[in-house]
């Protein structure tokens, strides 16, 4: 049994000595930690500077390698990871958990011996490896996961590391873009309303000081469905970046300084993005029939409500009865509005045509989350209430399991029979 365990540690140690190696590990066949080197007399200036020694190439390489300290590799660390392969379970618990409580310091070899160890060796690294992913120590619990995505070796637990990476790659994004003066919510217009799966909306605008570069974190949001630039201070530059949503459903452009032609291709690029181009001045209404009134928008505060049909716009009819035509008219004509201007629409609020004036604000101007008691009219909440905040996960009940006692086969008592069925 020793001689197998010792040909699976001599395995192990070829295929981990190249690693180790390049990483400036001295790994041999009983992988001794590296003792200090006793002091001596003073170096002569040919010892200590390869440029005065004929023998030795100036080079930048040989610089850094002499100027770079070797890693090193304690006693302790050097001993759980040779045992993780040792003959006894219990010396393999025992190095298991050493290894464990060491930390930081043993990642490295840790996914060494998952990568390329025996098939206990390796079982017990990756286990090692999900201990510190679990724990709540940073970094180490990310690196842990980008270790073990990283395992050829071990394709389900690395499918499992890359899901958990994605989410927290997700975590960092949202926290990166609110930073910057962005503002992620739930998109209320696909799919359901909390929870931790709900699809979300990305809204950058005035405040946005990310620029372009900062676009680069939605792309790590990967539950956005929807992305609005509303007044944001970004122009024909950002549209390269942005073709790069091609999982976003809905991108909003309002209020930009882009050139049509530009954005057109960009459309072609995007053939699965609804892509839509508004002026400055903003209304606040989704749909011809208003299926949703924006909080504090120009049309909440003229006193439109859900289900309104606005059939002309300052004298012009908008009434063909094809939504959509309707729809591209009055925002065509909204287009031509300025911020501040003011003007007179009507609407139908179920057999009664009502008048109203509008002043017109800017797209970008109030994002950030809206305050609305639940008992709110529809005028200050829209059509699906105020947004409600993430549903908290909660443990599944155990499932209690009533085991059986192996022996025979109960009786069946036959129970009453209808008189009514067939015999």
């Amino acid at each position: 049994m020793k001689g197998i365990a010792s040909i699976r540690l001599r395995s192990w140690l070829l295929a981990a000595g190249a690693g180790c190696a390049a990483a400036g590990i001295g790994l041999n066949g009983d992988l001794r930690a590296q003792e200090p080197v006793p002091a001596g007399p003073p170096a002569t200036a040919a010892e200590t500077d390869p440029a005065s020694d004929p023998l030795t190439p100036s080079t930048d390489s040989n610089v850094a390698a002499a100027t770079t300290p070797a890693p090193v590799v304690s006693h302790e660390l050097a001993e759980a990871i040779r045992q993780l392969d040792d003959d006894q379970y219990a010396v393999r618990q025992a190095a298991q958990r050493r290894l464990t409580k060491i930390g930081a310091p043993a990642l490295e070899l840790t996914a060494q011996v998952a990568a390329s160890g025996s098939l206990e060796s390796s079982t017990r690294a990756v286990n090692v490896l999900w201990k510190w992913a679990d724990s709540t120590e940073k970094p180490l619990n990310r690196l842990a996961l980008e270790k073990i995505a990283a395992l050829v070796n071990r394709p389900v637990e690395a499918a499992d590391a890359q899901r958990r990476l994605a989410v927290l790659r997700e975590i960092a994004a949202i926290e990166a873009v609110v930073e910057l003066g962005g503002h992620v919510d739930v998109d209320r217009s696909y799919g359901m309303i909390g929870g931790d799966g709900s699809p979300l909306h990305v809204v950058l605008g005035k405040e946005w000081k990310g620029g372009v570069d900062g676009l680069k974190h939605i792309a790590d949001i990967r539950r956005a469905t929807t992305v609005s630039l509303w007044s944001a201070p970004l122009g024909d530059e950002a549209l390269p970046q942005l073709e790069e949503f091609g999982g976003v459903r809905r991108l909003e452009l309002y209020g930009l300084s882009m050139t049509p032609e530009l954005v057109a291709k960009s459309r072609e690029k995007l053939p699965n993005t609804v892509v839509e181009v508004r002026g400055p001045a903003r209304l606040g209404i989704r749909g011809i029939d208003a299926i949703e009134i924006v909080p504090n928008s120009p049309a909440a505060k003229a006193g439109l409500v859900v289900h309104d049909r606005i059939i002309e716009f300052n004298g012009k009819p908008i009434d063909t009865g094809k939504p959509t035509e309707d729809f591209n008219a009055l925002t065509g004509e909204i287009g031509k509005c300025k911020v501040g201007d003011t003007v007179e629409i009507k609407f139908r609020r179920g057999a009664e045509t009502r008048t109203a004036k509008v002043t017109f604000d800017a797209w970008g101007e109030d994002v950030g989350p809206v305050q609305a008691q639940p008992d709110a009219p529809a005028t200050a909440q829209g059509l699906f209430g105020p947004i409600p905040g993430p549903v908290p996960r909660r443990a599944m009940p155990r499932v209690q399991i009533e085991r059986l006692p192996i022996g025979p086969p109960r009786p069946i008592t036959p129970g009453p029979v209808d008189p009514a069925l067939p015999r």
